[in-house]
Parts: structure tokens; sequence; C-alpha cells
């Protein structure tokens, strides 16, 4: 069970990592804009979050698989690239980084639910964590929401069959 969680576990911090890099890129990107503003406080959040995950991870096992730390900067990197094309890049982070803040939550929430067999997790409140991923996934979903006009404004609309 230790190999597999450790496995999960590391999953879950290289996606951690891809969004703080992600979120500092968008804060740059946007500074003194309200994006910017946003992804600085989303950052520091799931900095935070990283933090919590890596301590149960030195307590489950802390062996680093190398090659999905790697990975994980390799895409991000690539994800920078295309946000430079613009509002578009800007919507496709947003939604990757909301979709990222719900394996996270689902993440706090398998590891609740293990808790109770596994003491190498006690003491960690992942209802809260879990909470908090809520508000996160909230926030960013926000976010995207407001893009998603920016990112198709130039899309051409065959307004002849256009609903109701």
């Amino acid at each position: 069970m230790s190999d597999s969680l450790a496995i999960y576990l590391h999953d879950h911090l290289a996606g951690s990592n891809f969004a703080v890099e992600l979120l500092e890129f968008l804060r740059n990107q946007h500074a003194g804009q309200p994006l910017g503003d946003a992804a600085a406080a989303l950052s520091a959040e799931v900095a935070e979050d990283r933090k919590v995950l890596q301590g149960i991870i030195g307590r489950v096992g802390n062996s680093v698989p190398i090659l999905k730390e790697a990975s994980a900067w390799v895409a991000e990197k690539l994800s920078e690239l295309k946000l430079r094309q613009g509002d578009l890049g800007t919507f496709e982070a947003l939604e990757a980084l909301a979709l990222g803040i719900l394996g996270k939550d689902a993440l706090w929430r398998a590891l609740g639910a293990l808790g109770d067999a596994d003491p190498r997790l006690c003491g960690v409140d992942f209802s809260q964590l879990a909470a908090r991923a809520e508000q996160q996934h909230s926030r960013a979903e926000e976010l995207r929401l407001q893009w998603v006009r920016a990112a198709f404004a130039r899309v051409p609309v065959d307004r002849s069959g256009l609903c109701g």
C-alpha cells in the first residue's frame, strides 16, 4: 500500500509544482491587473497546500521519481509558450488550473477516507483542506469564465443557427 500511496502522492506533488509555476507565470504576465493579483493569492495558497503534501510524503516515503518531476517541469514550460499566445492561452491556463484544483480536492478527500486506516495520515485536517480546495476552484472557475469571451472574441459566428 505504501508504494502505491507514495506514487499517488508524488503524482499530485508534480501537479502542484506545475500549478505554482503556472500561477507565478500568470502573476508576472498580468502584474498590476486583477488576474495578476488573483494568481498571486492562489499561488500562495497552492504553495501552502504543497507544503502539507510534502509533509505527508515525508511520512509515507520520500523516494522522488525524478522523471515525474522533470516531465511536470517540461509541461509547465510548454504551457508558458502557449500562454504567450494571448487570451486563448490565458483561458486555457485557467481551465487547467481549475481542473487541477478539482484533482487536489479529490486527493484530500481520498486521503481523508484513508486516514483512519493509515497512521501516517493522522493529524491532518483533510476536510479543511478539501474545503479550501473547493474555494480555490470557485475562484479559478470565476476567472476562467471572465476570460472566455476574450479568448473566443475573434471566432466568427454564423448567426443563422443561433439558439432561441
